[in-house]
């Protein structure tokens, strides 16, 4: 076996996400198939509102944070992604209005 023809192989690694972070592995994820990170589920479900959590998620937590949890896997620990970005009551729109967002959510 030729040692030098595999040296230059990069490596791949399918399960990170954009901006680089990997996705934590919840109980329920399954890397075989098609995962939802939180990013893309808060994307999904709330497109109109998904600036605004991105506003209140890093001025509450900071930006590492923010883009730690946008990394994560939308179910298994976080079945309600929107529950864990920011503390409501601390944004503008206030915590009826994230609660009255939230409520709305389809699985």
């Amino acid at each position: 076996m030729n040692v030098k023809s595999h040296a230059s192989a990069k490596p791949t690694d399918t399960s990170v996400v954009a901006k680089g972070h990997k996705p934590s592995v919840g109980p329920s994820s399954n890397l075989a198939g098609s995962v939802e990170t939180i990013e893309q589920h808060l994307k999904r479900l709330y497109p109109n509102e998904y600036v605004k959590i991105l506003l209140n998620s890093t001025k509450d937590a900071g930006p590492e944070h923010t883009a730690s949890l946008l990394g994560y896997y939308a179910r298994g620990l976080y079945a309600k992604p929107l529950d864990v970005m920011f503390l409501w009551s601390n944004t503008p729109e206030g915590h009826a209005y994230w609660k009255a967002l939230n409520g709305r959510e389809q699985s």
